[in-house]
């Protein structure tokens, strides 16, 4: 077999988590396909959002139902509607290039939606 493409998958993965029981791996691998409670429970954020970026208040377009606390870290709240919040693509990839996955929190959303909206009404970082 290829060496590059075994290194590419299982353990050897450079993004394999070791700290993911095998269920709880499954469980990611389905979240966005096939797992019913994820998709109710996306659907309820995004219906309790209106379908609007909370964020930059972008409505239509590609919207992601962003885990407030960190999906990885904080279990019991993976299915909580009020752990969800509605991001337009654009602002949910800004997150996490800043943030990071994993160890998300509320104070990191509160600092980035400050940020957003001082780079919106000062144009900052023009």
């Amino acid at each position: 077999g290829c060496y590059q493409a075994e290194m590419r998958v299982g353990e050897n993965n450079g993004m394999y988590d070791h700290d993911l029981t095998d269920e709880e791996r499954k469980e990611r691998e389905n979240k966005r396909i096939s797992n019913p409670k994820y998709n109710k429970w996306r659907r309820k954020v995004y219906k309790r959002d209106g379908y609007l970026c909370r964020c930059c208040h972008r409505y239509g377009g590609k919207v992601a139902a962003h885990h407030i606390y960190a999906w990885k870290k904080y279990k019991k709240l993976r299915y909580t509607v009020s752990n969800g919040i509605t991001l337009c693509k654009s602002c949910h990839v800004q997150f996490h290039s800043i943030y990071g996955r994993g160890d998300n929190t509320r104070k990191q959303l509160t600092s980035f939606f400050k940020s957003k909206q001082e780079t919106f009404i000062f144009g900052a970082g023009i």
